[in-house]
């Protein structure tokens, strides 16, 4: 049921997309490359951050600190 849903609202969104372009007359594909280029340069400005907050999450858990921390402040918020 709710993968019919998503089915249906993904093809309402690019036929409406379709239709205004159609309506407003601008260039659709410069418009999308240009959208494309934007999102590259943002996904590229945020990546070490993104890559640096998964490297300490990770390296939080495998090194058993959570453990650690909860063995400390656990009894105080209980």
């Amino acid at each position: 049921m709710m993968e019919t849903f998503s089915d249906l609202i993904i093809v309402a969104f690019i036929v409406s997309v379709l239709v205004f372009s159609i309506f407003h007359s601008n260039d659709s594909f410069k418009s999308f490359v240009e959208g494309v280029k934007d999102g590259i340069r943002v996904s590229i400005r945020i990546f070490p951050s993104v890559f640096a907050l998964i490297l300490a999450v990770e390296m939080f858990t495998k090194t058993e600190a959570l453990n650690i921390l909860i063995g400390l402040i656990g009894p105080v918020l209980s």
